[in-house]
């Protein structure tokens, strides 16, 4: 067994091995892998079919992520050669379309060295590579030759023209008049050093093998994968589950295929239940920031109590209008990381005044409450000691009419109603009735 991890791009169900889609939404890291084999056949398929089938703004999404995937691939291939890994490739023939007005997508958009075909036709088939003999012999014919180039752009970008690159192409196949049918491409980077008044080639670095094949004549490509794994990785691939060996079964497999059936039906209702009490958890959970939120988070959550308590919310200028019966109270919400200061209660006052205003009554007959969250961020125990409302504020509650309540408070009396120890009516009342430090609890 090989400890090489392989890669297969457009071709499914191998063994030992992972697989990506050409359309795939999201494609592993190619590079990460020490070989990667790919099927350009199921490429040219999916870009023809797309091309011909879809409609045109369909095309153009279907193509586009194609096209993406493809510049992905080739900018990770190029690591690939860079650290020495192989790139096993089942050629077919060049096929391409266009995308918008100057792009065009085809079957070698994803390699970093340019693969040229030329149209024609044979049998004659001459292996010069012994090591790929097993996988000729299922090659007997071919409708096109590989053609090699001195293209190197691609490379030159990667290493920013640092190099002098050039291409190495060893044959693996021809037919009889020396055309190649399969390659080995690599490439080498060179740099030139003075020396004894001359400039010496010195070499840098080999890449690793672009393995280039004719499509197989006697199997599908599919199985001509496996040969390629097995042959060069040593991953032995298992013969896909024929259809009708499906529709059997050993005596005791289905009724094993019934109870695991059963088991499954009961471990989805079971997980709907834990969704659901976790759904459960997380309404209860929320009630926590009562405990140390500030701002809109702590406002929010402020709101959602009240109306859990049984009173109703309305929104006002600044904060919010508590409504209990036909009684009405302006609140105000502060969260700070220290004591809560007489500012925080100016602010209150002004929407007091601004209330009172709006419904012609007299500022005292407007009731305030100031929920504040003093010392936020400490926890429960350490606040213990520290004083919650600075002392002018408590004087002007006292002469404004104001409930001065820490939402710690309001978190317990909350919790007290769930536990059953005290009702949702004498929390709302004594928020109303309250002046001065409030305590919801009723020990004034």
């Amino acid at each position: 067994m090989s400890d090489k991890r392989v890669i297969v791009i457009g071709s499914e169900g191998h063994s030992g091995v992972e697989t990506a889609s050409w359309a795939a939404e999201k494609m592993p890291n190619i590079s990460d892998f020490d070989a990667v084999v790919i099927d350009t056949s199921s490429l040219a398929s999916l870009i023809q079919e797309a091309d011909s089938d879809l409609l045109v703004e369909e095309r153009e999404k279907v193509l586009c992520r194609i096209d993406s995937n493809l510049d992905f691939i080739q900018e990770r291939l190029l690591h690939t050669l860079y650290s020495k890994g192989d790139i096993y490739v089942i050629c077919s023939s060049e096929v391409g379309v266009r995308i918008g007005v100057y792009s065009i997508i085809g079957n070698y958009s994803w390699s970093p060295i340019p693969i040229k075909t030329e149209e024609e036709q044979g049998k004659t088939i001459h292996v010069i590579d012994e090591l790929f003999e097993k996988y000729f012999q299922f090659v007997k014919g071919w409708s096109f030759c590989l053609k090699t180039t001195e293209n190197v752009d691609m490379i030159d970008e990667f290493y920013e023209n640092k190099y002098a690159v050039q291409l190495k192409a060893d044959v693996i196949a021809e037919n009889r008049y020396q055309k190649p049918l399969g390659l080995i491409v690599q490439y080498t980077l060179h740099r030139y050093r003075a020396e004894k008044g001359r400039n010496v080639k010195v070499l840098v670095h080999i890449s690793g093998r672009m393995v280039l094949l004719p499509p197989p004549t006697e199997i599908e490509n599919k199985e001509a994968i496996s040969i390629i794994i097995e042959e060069f990785f040593g991953i032995h691939q298992l013969t896909p589950l024929p259809e009708w060996v499906a529709q059997l079964y050993v005596p005791g497999e289905f009724e094993l295929e019934q109870l695991i059936s059963s088991k499954r039906e009961a471990m989805d209702k079971l997980q709907a239940d834990i969704g659901d009490l976790d759904k459960s958890k997380s309404e209860k959970s929320q009630f926590k920031q009562l405990l140390y939120e500030t701002g809109s988070p702590l406002e929010n959550i402020c709101r959602l109590t009240i109306r859990k308590l049984g009173a109703e919310t309305n929104d006002s200028t600044e904060d919010f209008v508590l409504r209990s019966g036909d009684r009405e109270a302006v609140v105000e919400v502060k969260g700070r990381e220290a004591i809560i200061q007489r500012k925080d209660g100016d602010q209150l006052v002004r929407n007091l005044r601004s209330y009172a205003m709006q419904k012609n009554v007299e500022l005292s007959e407007v009731k305030g409450i100031l929920l504040g969250n003093p010392w936020r961020l400490l926890p429960l125990e350490e606040r213990g000691d520290k004083e919650a409302f600075a002392p002018h504020l408590i004087s002007d509650a006292k002469r404004d009419n104001i409930a001065l309540v820490t939402t710690v408070d309001l978190f317990r009396a909350y919790s007290a109603v769930l536990n059953g120890s005290i009702s949702k009516e004498d929390v709302i009342e004594r928020l109303f009735s309250g002046v001065g430090v409030t305590d919801l609890s009723g020990k004034d």
